[in-house]
């Protein structure tokens, strides 16, 4: 287009885009989440169940998977 400044207009082709992550990044994040989320729930594992749309013996398995323990 005649209004695109002539720098842009030139590269105009399409670049690759690489988004690059880790082999932790989606345990990581899943298990920020889960902390979250039973932190906001004050523990409760069946609210915590379902403000992440899981069934709670899911959540169970993820807790134990990522060492998460209720505070004493």
């Amino acid at each position: 287009p005649d209004c695109l400044p002539e720098d842009i207009e030139k590269n105009s082709q399409p670049r690759e885009f690489s988004l690059r992550l880790s082999s932790r990044s989606l345990p990581l994040a899943e298990s920020t989440l889960i902390r979250v989320v039973l932190e906001y729930t004050n523990w409760n594992l069946k609210k915590a169940a379902i403000e992440l749309d899981i069934a709670r013996g899911t959540l169970y398995s993820k807790m134990k998977k990522y060492g998460i323990e209720k505070p004493h």
